[in-house]
């Protein structure tokens, strides 16, 4: 799925550093068919869950269904973000030892990134 990500903690704000910028603004599809991710509804100002089930590369749009419903969605990529749930590696920044260490998600909590 992703690149493995980073998580930078700064107590009590999460903030969310994601691959090789490089790499990704080089790549116009920046997530695979099925990934999990989360979309940015601008009428409701909410992010929610979904699944990436098609990418139009003429128009670098993503199709995604959003959990729960049938709703369906055409996004940017400036609409979505990855979704990390249980279990996903990470790399966890520690301010105090200057580094990046490797993680795994074991919890979340509904916040912005």
């Amino acid at each position: 799925s992703f690149p493995l990500s980073r998580l930078c903690l700064s107590l009590p704000l999460f903030f969310l550093l994601v691959g090789s910028l490089s790499t990704m603004a080089s790549s116009p599809m920046q997530f695979k068919l099925k990934d999990r991710v989360q979309y940015f509804s601008v009428n409701q100002r909410e992010w929610y869950k979904a699944t990436v089930e098609d990418f139009d590369a003429t128009k670098h749009t993503y199709t995604v269904r959003l959990d729960g419903s049938n709703y369906i969605k055409k996004a940017t990529t400036e609409k979505l973000r990855p979704l990390y749930e249980k279990g996903d590696a990470v790399e966890y920044y520690s301010a105090s030892q200057l580094g990046w260490y490797p993680a795994t998600v074991i919890s979340s909590t509904k916040h912005t990134y």
